[in-house]
């Protein structure tokens, strides 16, 4: 059996931890090791850990793209996956993706949907798992045979973030040839790492659920507003990271179409002057017809609401 590291990032998970390690130690096929990385926990997180056979690292807080790269760095499996101290593994995760990899020798990553697990009562919490229209797309452009679909995701990742942190299993010999997280980027900083993992090597995707991403009722509070704000500017933030080491139309396009998508969503939201700002950002980077509509919207809301009620438009916005 391949040797398969598995990485757990925790920071004060003394709550959840256990349940995680011992999702891994559930596992059908078990890994070669399990190393629990400590980024400066106070809470009781190493009290609940040593009672497991993990390799337990401590190290002084420096954030999840930190605690990844020494995981990493100490692992010695030929396969490295990852799982979030608060998520969950389903039994038959590694079983499903090193048999994929095996049909599959030229993937050098897997992923696969992700599964919320929320036992509150919000509706706006998706109970099935997560499979954006981008992802659907790309999986019928596959034609896959079976449970699985292996090529590449570099354009797909660039339009839409549908990789689950805890749902990932990495060749080793693609880590080497990538490098380590960025520990510059905060709440993005494994989208970014994903893209550049899919520049150089296609994927093998698993339909089925794989892990479970935990929702906590307090994680929902907040500005909703802002979450959505955060939302587009770490995504932005990242296209324009790889962007400037990687520059290609690709990017450009991405970059185009994600300001005209943070722009819409100002200009429904009645923030004209952003709408303005971004969607003519978005036209500079990479024209489309979504980010002209948002820019003439913003400079003209009374005219474009005319022109969009006589020509059908209010019904959504063309790319």
């Amino acid at each position: 059996m391949a040797a398969v590291s598995v990485v757990i990032p925790a920071f004060n998970s003394a709550q959840y931890v256990g349940a995680a390690i011992q999702s891994v130690l559930d596992q059908a096929e078990l890994p070669a090791e399990i190393l629990v990385v400590d980024d400066g926990s106070t809470d009781q997180t190493r009290t609940v850990v040593r009672d497991y056979p993990v390799k337990y690292i401590y190290q002084q807080n420096a954030g999840p793209s930190a605690a990844r790269n020494t995981g990493i760095f100490n692992s010695t499996g030929e396969f490295v996956a990852f799982l979030d101290a608060d998520d969950l593994w389903l039994r038959q995760k590694l079983a499903r993706q090193l048999s994929a990899f095996r049909k599959h020798p030229e993937a050098g990553f897997s992923f696969s949907t992700v599964w919320n697990l929320y036992d509150g009562t919000n509706p706006s919490i998706s109970r099935e798992p997560y499979f954006p229209p981008q992802l659907q797309h790309w999986l019928r452009r596959q034609r896959p045979q079976g449970e699985n679909a292996c090529g590449s995701v570099y354009e797909l990742l660039l339009q839409k973030n549908c990789v689950a942190t805890s749902s990932v299993v990495i060749r080793r010999s693609l880590i080497d040839r990538v490098g380590p997280f960025d520990i510059g980027l905060r709440g993005c900083e494994d989208y970014e790492y994903w893209i550049r993992l899919a520049r150089l090597s296609p994927a093998v995707f698993i339909k089925e659920p794989t892990s479970r991403y935990r929702i906590v009722e307090s994680g929902l509070s907040g500005d909703w507003q802002a979450r959505y704000d955060r939302f587009y500017e770490t995504a932005i933030q990242v296209l324009e990271a790889h962007g400037r080491a990687f520059p290609s139309r690709a990017v450009r396009k991405a970059m185009g179409v994600s300001l005209a998508d943070y722009a819409f969503y100002c200009l429904t939201a009645g923030r004209d002057s952003d709408a303005r700002v971004l969607s003519r950002r978005a036209l500079g980077t990479y024209p489309t017809v979504k980010g002209a509509k948002t820019f003439l919207g913003a400079r003209m809301p009374r005219a474009y609401s005319l022109i969009a009620s006589v020509a059908h438009l209010g019904r959504g916005l063309d790319r």
